[in-house]
């Protein structure tokens, strides 16, 4: 982890590769490498190391958020939320899981409005607003906005 922290993701790419051969079954070696691909922006390699992750530690909630950001990247919108809803509830992760899935929704929100679905798009946001509200972190929502 120490070459992921300190941005030579390459290396750390080729290392973890390297011991993922040995040790193939070790889930936090596979979301190392995760989030190495996800800073290099090889979202389709990332996506399925953190898959990997999930097969081997099926409730890695950094697994699932990372999963629900890449979805959010590749512009599949709709799956992002529903992979980030659930996650806002888990108290380790509540904080980044609901920035994810509000920047998700806000994404979605977008992607709507251009494509002319005025009705979609408005009930994607009042979902979003109704769990900001739920969650009782509603000041992200406002600052997001603003």
């Amino acid at each position: 982890p120490g070459l992921l922290y300190q941005e030579q993701h390459n290396d750390c790419i080729s290392n973890l590769q390297l011991y993922l051969r040995i040790n193939f079954r070790e889930a936090e070696v596979w979301e190392i490498l995760g989030e190495a691909y996800y800073r290099e922006g090889r979202y389709t390699a990332s996506l399925k190391a953190f898959q990997r992750t999930i097969e081997i530690q099926p409730a890695s909630t950094t697994a699932k958020l990372f999963i629900g950001l890449i979805q959010d990247r590749i512009g599949k919108y709709s799956e992002a939320i529903a992979i980030l809803k659930p996650l806002v509830s888990e108290e380790c992760i509540r904080i980044p899981a609901l920035k994810a899935y509000l920047d998700a929704s806000v994404d979605l929100f977008c992607a709507k409005v251009n494509a002319s679905c005025f009705g979609i798009a408005f009930e994607s946001l009042l979902e979003a607003v109704s769990t900001a509200k739920a969650s009782k972190i509603e000041e992200y929502f406002v600052w997001r906005f603003w």
